[in-house]
C-alpha cells in the first residue's frame, strides 16, 4: 500500500493485451498520478501483489486461467481491503450479485466510447481515497491505542451525566486496583475508592463538570490493602454544536511522591524556621551588596537592636574587622554551597564589641544569591587563648633558662670525658658517655615538648612523599627499609609535620630494631604510618602519649608525646592498632588535603 504517496499504483488484469494497454494510456493520461501496471494473467497478478504495493485491482470477469470473481476471492485472502473494481463487459446481475459478496469494492461494465476511462478513473480514485482514510483513521486508532496504554495515567470518557462509561484505559487497574468492567456496570463504583472525606468534594467537582465548566481537584484513594494514594483529577466537559455537554473527558495520575515532597519541604522549613529563632548563635541573611535581610531573635538582643533597625545594615557596619571594599571581594569569589570559617568583632548598639567565630555559606535562593552568616560569641575562648599564649611565653621563657643551665654543665661533662678518655682506660667511661648522651636527648626532647605549644601553626601545601624521605634520611635508620605509597598534598606546618615523621621514624627502629621496615601511606581522610616490629599491646596503647612513658630501655618517652601535641596543634586525630605487619599502625585523621588545580 501506498498510503500517503503522491502516486496511484493500479493493477489492471485483461486477458486481451492489447485492451490492457489502451485502458492504461487512457487512465494515465485522465490522471497522472495514476501508474498502472498490466498482466493478462491472474497467477501473474497474484505474484504482483505479493511483491509490489498495489492501491487498486481492477480486473476482467471472463478468462481462461479463473474468473474475475475467483480471482477476487484469492485476492481477498491476503488482501482483504485492497480496492479491487470489476471492470467486465460480460455483466449481469448474476455476476454483480456474486461479485458484493466475495467483497468487491465496486462493479463497472465495458461500454464503448472513451467516456468509460473517465468513469473507470473516477472509481478507482475514490475507492483509493476511502480506503486510505480507513487505514489512516486505523493507523491513528492503533497509535492512540498505545500511547494511551503506556501512559501511568488514567484517561477516560463519560457521558455529560455520568450515567455511562464510554471509555477508560488499563492504567485505572494499575492505578486505583478497581475494574474496569465493574465501573462500565456501575459508573460511579469508583467513589467507593476515593477516601470518605473527600468524596463530598469529588461529588462538587462531577457536577461542576455536568454544567459546563473545566475544573481539577486533588484528593486521596484508598486501595483494598489499606494503602493510601495522593491523585490529581483534571477534567474537560465536551461541548455540542447546541452548546449542550455530550460528553465529559479527562485524565487522573498519581501524584503521592510529590505530596510527600510537599510534606517533607514544610516539615524541613518548620524546622529551619525554629532553628533560625531558636538557635543560640547570631544568624543573619545578607545579599550580594553584604546587607541585612533577616535576622533572628538572638542577634537581636546580643547587638541590642530591634529586627527593623537592623535589616538593611551592612556587614561593615556591624563588624569593625570589615573593610567595604574587602568585604563585596571576598564575598563574590566565595563559591556556592562551601562555607567559610573565620572571625569577627561584632559592635553593639551601645558601642561595646566582642569577637565572634563566624560561618559563612553562600546560596542561591529562588534565583538570588544570599549569604548566610551563624555568628557564635568567642570572648571566653579568646581570653583562654591570651592566657595560654601568655603561659606559652613563660613556659619558652623557662625552658629557654633550663637549656641554657643544662646544656652549659652537659658541655663541660663531655670535654671532660673527652679528656679524661686520654689519661685513663676504664669501661666506667663509655657508661658516663652513655648517661650524658641520654641526658642530652632528654633535654632536647624536653624543649621540643615545652615549645610545641607556643609556636602558632602555619599550614602551607606540604607534598608528603619528598617529606617523608628527607625525614628518614635524618634519622639513624641503619639498615632499616622505607615504603612511600602515597602521592598526596596537605595543608600542614612543615616544620612540625617533619618532626612528627621523625618521632615516629625514631620510635619504630627504638622498638622494632635497626633492620625495621617502616611504610607511610594514605587513607581516605589523612595518611599512616606503620612499621613491622613487635606492635604495642592493646592494653598498653592509651599510656604511649603520656609524658616519660617508654618500654626501651634508651627510650626518653617524649616523643610520642610530641606527636601527640603536633597533631592537635592542626586539629587533627591520631588512632593507634595493630599493622598489616604485626607492628604498629599509627593514623592521623581529619588531614585536609590541597588539590593541585587549587594550588595554581
Amino acid at each position: 500500500m501506498t498510503l500517503y504517496s503522491d502516486t496511484i499504483s493500479v493493477l489492471h488484469v485483461d486477458d486481451d493485451q492489447p485492451f490492457c494497454d489502451m485502458v492504461a494510456t487512457f487512465l494515465e493520461r485522465n490522471d497522472p498520478q495514476l501508474a498502472v501496471r498490466t498482466t493478462t494473467s491472474p497467477v501473474d497478478g497474484l505474484e504482483i501483489l505479493a511483491e509490489r504495493d498495489i492501491d487498486c485491482v481492477v480486473s476482467d470477469y471472463d478468462m481462461p486461467e479463473c474468473n474475475g470473481i475467483e480471482f477476487l476471492e484469492r485476492v481477498r485472502a491476503d488482501h482483504p481491503e485492497l480496492p479491487f473494481i470489476l471492470y467486465t463487459g460480460k455483466g449481469s446481475e448474476e455476476i454483480a450479485s456474486e461479485a458484493i459478496s466475495a467483497g468487491v469494492t465496486d462493479y463497472l461494465q465495458k461500454g464503448g466510447g472513451s467516456g468509460q476511462y473517465a468513469v473507470l478513473t473516477n472509481r478507482i480514485q475514490n475507492a483509493v481515497e476511502q480506503y486510505q482514510t480507513r487505514q489512516s483513521a486505523r493507523a491513528t486508532k492503533e497509535k492512540f491505542a498505545r500511547i494511551v496504554e503506556k501512559t501511568d495515567e488514567v484517561l477516560y470518557m463519560f457521558s455529560a451525566d455520568w450515567t455511562e462509561l464510554l471509555f477508560m484505559n488499563s492504567a485505572y487497574e494499575d492505578e486505583w486496583g478497581g475494574s474496569i468492567r465493574k465501573i462500565s456496570d456501575d459508573p460511579m463504583a469508583f467513589l467507593e475508592h476515593i477516601q470518605p472525606a473527600d468524596r463530598d468534594r469529588v461529588r462538587s467537582f462531577m457536577e461542576t463538570l455536568s454544567g459546563g465548566d473545566r475544573d481539577d481537584i486533588e484528593y486521596r484513594i484508598v486501595l483494598e490493602e489499606g494503602t493510601r494514594r495522593w491523585m490529581r483529577e483534571e477534567a474537560t466537559p465536551i461541548i455540542d454544536s447546541d452548546g449542550d455537554v455530550s460528553r465529559i473527558v479527562g485524565t487522573i495520575r498519581d501524584i503521592t511522591a510529590h505530596k510527600e515532597r510537599e510534606e517533607q519541604l514544610r516539615s524541613s522549613k518548620a524546622r529551619l524556621e525554629a532553628l533560625f529563632e531558636n538557635s543560640p548563635d547570631l544568624i543573619g541573611i545578607h545579599d550580594a551588596e553584604g546587607r541585612l535581610r533577616d535576622v533572628n531573635r538572638r542577634f537581636c538582643d546580643e547587638l541590642g537592636y530591634e529586627p527593623e533597625e537592623l535589616v538593611g545594615k551592612a556587614v561593615w557596619d556591624l563588624d569593625t574587622t570589615v573593610e567595604p571594599s574587602e568585604a563585596r571581594a571576598f564575598w563574590t569569589d566565595l563559591p556556592t554551597n562551601s562555607p567559610r570559617r573565620f572571625e569577627g568583632v561584632l559592635e553593639r548598639k551601645d558601642g561595646s564589641t566582642f569577637p565572634v567565630e563566624i560561618h559563612l555559606t553562600r546560596l542561591n535562593l529562588d534565583g538570588e544569591d544570599r549569604f548566610v552568616a551563624m555568628d557564635r560569641e568567642i570572648t571566653e575562648r579568646k581570653q583562654r587563648e591570651e592566657d595560654l599564649v601568655r603561659q606559652n611565653e613563660r613556659l619558652n621563657r623557662f625552658a629557654s633558662a633550663v637549656s641554657h643551665d643544662l646544656r652549659n654543665p652537659l658541655q663541660i661533662a663531655q670535654g671532660r670525658l673527652t679528656v679524661l678518655r686520654s689519661e685513663v682506660e676504664s669501661e666506667q667511661l663509655d657508661d658516663i658517655d652513655h648517661a650524658l648522651h641520654r641526658m642530652e636527648t632528654l633535654t632536647d626532647d624536653l624543649l621540643t615538648l615545652a615549645r610545641q605549644g607556643s609556636s602558632a601553626i602555619s599550614a602551607e601545601p606540604v607534598e608528603l612523599a619528598p617529606l617523608v624521605e628527607r625525614c628518614w634520611s635524618a634519622v639513624e635508620t641503619a639498615a632499616g627499609t622505607l615504603i612511600v605509597e602515597t602521592d598526596r598534598t596537605v595543608s600542614a606546618d612543615e616544620d612540625r609535620l617533619r618532626q612528627l615523621f621523625e618521632n615516629l621514624f625514631a620510635n619504630a627502629v627504638e622498638h622494632g630494631g635497626r633492620d625495621v621496615t617502616v611504610t607511610v601511606g594514605q587513607t581516605e581522610t589523612g595518611f599512616f604510618v606503620a612499621d613491622d616490629g613487635p606492635g604495642i599491646p592493646s592494653a598498653h596503647r592509651d599510656d604511649v602519649f603520656e609524658p616519660g612513658y617508654s618500654t626501651a630501655t634508651d627510650g626518653t618517652g617524649f616523643g610520642l608525646r610530641i606527636v601527640e601535641q603536633v597533631v592537635q596543634a592542626h586539629d587533627w586525630e591520631i588512632s593507634l592498632a595493630d599493622g598489616p605487619a604485626g607492628g604498629a599502625l599509627f593514623e592521623i585523621s581529619n588531614v585536609e588535603s590541597v588539590d593541585e588545580s587549587d594550588r595554581a
